[in-house]
């Protein structure tokens, strides 16, 4: 049987393989960091996820081989933290494999740029993962936290103990917009009388601030909003039904912002 881990794509964070061999001159969206998907055309941006210290950072993984760990290291290659490597309880896997939670806490190291390195295994079976750069700053202005769980498992996620997730970006909520969805009656002179009317407020979140953020992040975004508990800022949204992601942005950046239209779960 091959050794294989599985990061599914729901995490808060982007982890790529060091292991694979890439042939093709543009590398798949999911099999490389953003860095190398930059074509020539386009300006050459640099792009680090925002983490504030007092963020929770923590990832899931399956894999059917051992040992695990998973470190923060600087632009030095130096490990700075260990992570926290949990076994999460589930019975949804195949019986090989076994699913890992991974936090760090960064509350205890400097403001700076670091990367997510996971390793499985050992010798020649060991196979690395990296992640895209992680600022870590006391403030970052201008962002939103995104804190997502789900009522059941989904998309390689383990949910049913209550796991939680938290993601941060440069986003805004604009555009206020109040509804209501009304039922009215029109009676027998042509009167209209109104039976029920449900409230609602709608926002459009607009990501980017400005300088725009990579593609991967825009995924990130409509896979968070799949799950049925999302909180922007500690309140509750829900996309609607229909809603996608819209691109402001041009083909010569490798970064562009993003607009999505979300309505306040409990107005």
């Amino acid at each position: 049987m091959d050794n294989v881990i599985n990061i599914p794509s729901l995490n808060a964070i982007k982890l790529v393989s060091m292991n694979l061999i890439i042939n093709y001159n543009a590398p798949n969206f999911d099999e490389s960091l953003f860095e190398n998907q930059i074509f020539d055309f386009q300006t050459k941006k640099s792009y680090s996820q925002k983490f504030q210290k007092n963020d929770p950072l923590y990832f899931q993984f399956n894999a059917n081989f051992a040992p695990i760990s998973a470190k923060l290291i600087d632009c030095n290659n130096v490990s700075v933290q260990d992570a926290t490597i949990t076994i999460v309880t589930t019975a949804s896997l195949p019986p090989t494999y076994v699913a890992y939670g991974a936090s760090f806490n960064l509350s205890i190291i400097p403001e700076g740029t670091y990367w997510i390195k996971l390793f499985v295994g050992d010798g020649a079976s060991e196979l690395i993962a990296i992640s895209e750069p992680i600022e870590v700053a006391d403030l970052h202005d201008n962002t939103i936290l995104l804190k997502y769980t789900n009522s059941e498992n989904a998309k390689g996620v383990i949910f049913q103990n209550n796991e939680t997730f938290y993601f941060r970006v440069q986003a805004a909520l604009l555009e206020f917009q109040p509804g209501s969805d009304d039922v009215v009656a029109e009676d027998e002179p042509g009167n209209l009388v109104a039976l029920s009317s449900t409230i609602f407020r709608t926002w459009k979140l607009y990501i980017g601030k400005g300088a725009g953020v990579p593609d991967w992040i825009a995924d990130k975004i409509i896979r968070i909003f799949s799950c049925d508990k999302v909180l922007l800022n500690g309140k509750q949204y829900t996309k609607p039904e229909g809603s996608k992601l819209d691109r402001a942005g041009n083909i010569n950046s490798a970064l562009s912002g993003w607009k999505l239209d979300v309505r306040e779960s409990q107005a």
